[in-house]
């Protein structure tokens, strides 16, 4: 059996009061570990009107010119300058692209620490950082703004219910998957991809990616599951009943589009999920009985063994579905939310 908590825990702690500057600098409310394993602590101030936010950002990125602040009215200045704009109230770092000298900050503006990655994949030394930034920007619940992979929940009247139809024997999953990285500190990347070749062993499952290394990777553990495909070669959601939505690390909070673009989608595909650190954080933000999570079952067999049931019936298999006829998915992923 593939054991998934043979990996080591990274929990983020919050503070009781984030407008007290002695709480503000205690390790209770600690900054960086929401990114990482060190410390890094500044003065936390109230931000008041703020009128532009500038945003450090690689040029590639696109980002919307105005994005929403939770009670906040602000927009955005995307640039690839690294010296902050004095006129901005507030700067956003991105963890991975933080200059090598840090800037000299201008009096009176705040900054703020910004990713979209697990802490298991941030390799860069912040330790000369500690005591410069003043909020962070993370996917985290205890983050002070939380960049919402998720889209929001609105329980809506009872509409027409949608039902699977279709039911078969033949169990049919998918796997869009694009890092396949076996050694190294990615651990959890090999599990998942481990757990899903013994999955196969039970179940008709196809693994797509455009990255050779998956179809290495992957193909050496015996038959071959991975095929190399563009994506209008790919075929559709509608051919299958299940969708692996596997997070390629195992941490607190850490629940992207992976899972939520199965969700948003009209095809009636149940997302296997494998992410959080615990249960209770997909309970906490999805809709309920909208996903299968490997945690329940013992090993891939225990879980090959309860889709067949799925499948099988038409009862069981709508039990997944019924969510939609209850609850709403709003697609907001520039929403941003403020903690307090």
């Amino acid at each position: 059996m593939i054991d998934l908590d043979s990996r080591p825990q990274i929990v983020a702690s919050s503070s009781g009061n984030e407008n007290n500057t002695s709480t503000a600098k205690s390790d209770a409310d600690n900054i960086l570990s929401q990114v990482s394993d060190r410390q890094i602590i500044g003065d936390r101030q109230e931000v008041r009107n703020i009128e532009m936010i500038n945003l450090l950002i690689d040029e590639w990125r696109k980002m919307p010119k105005k994005l929403k602040c939770g009670a906040l009215h602000c927009r955005f200045a995307n640039t690839n300058n690294w010296a902050p704009n004095s006129q901005a109230s507030l700067a956003v770092f991105l963890v991975t692209r933080l200059p090598k000298i840090i800037p000299l900050k201008p009096s009176g503006q705040l900054w703020a620490l910004q990713t979209g990655e697990s802490q298991s994949r941030i390799e860069i030394d912040l330790a000369k950082w500690n005591g410069y930034f003043n909020y962070s920007f993370t996917f985290k619940q205890d983050s002070d703004w939380r960049y919402r992979w998720a889209s929001s929940l609105e329980r809506r009247s009872p509409e027409h219910v949608t039902e699977w139809q279709d039911v078969s024997q033949v169990v049919k999953a998918l796997w869009f998957v694009s890092n396949c990285n076996e050694e190294g500190e990615y651990e959890v990347t090999s599990a998942r991809v481990e757990y899903a070749v013994e999955l196969a062993k039970y179940i008709q499952l196809s693994i797509y990616t455009r990255q050779e290394l998956c179809e290495v990777n992957i193909n050496k553990h015996g038959r071959k599951l991975v095929v190399n495909l563009p994506d209008e070669k790919q075929p559709p959601l509608s051919d299958f009943h299940f969708y692996l939505a596997f997070e390629n690390s195992l941490c607190e909070d850490y629940i992207t589009e992976k899972f939520w673009k199965i969700l948003e989608g009209r095809h009636l595909v149940i997302p296997i999920v494998m992410g959080g650190m615990r249960m209770e954080e997909y309970e906490n933000i999805a809709p309920p009985n909208s996903y299968i999570h490997v945690r329940n079952f013992t090993s891939p067999k225990h879980l090959a063994e309860h889709l067949h049931y799925v499948v099988s019936n038409e009862k069981a298999f709508n039990y997944y579905l019924e969510w939609r006829n209850k609850y709403r998915l709003y697609k907001n992923g520039n929403h941003i939310s403020r903690r307090y």
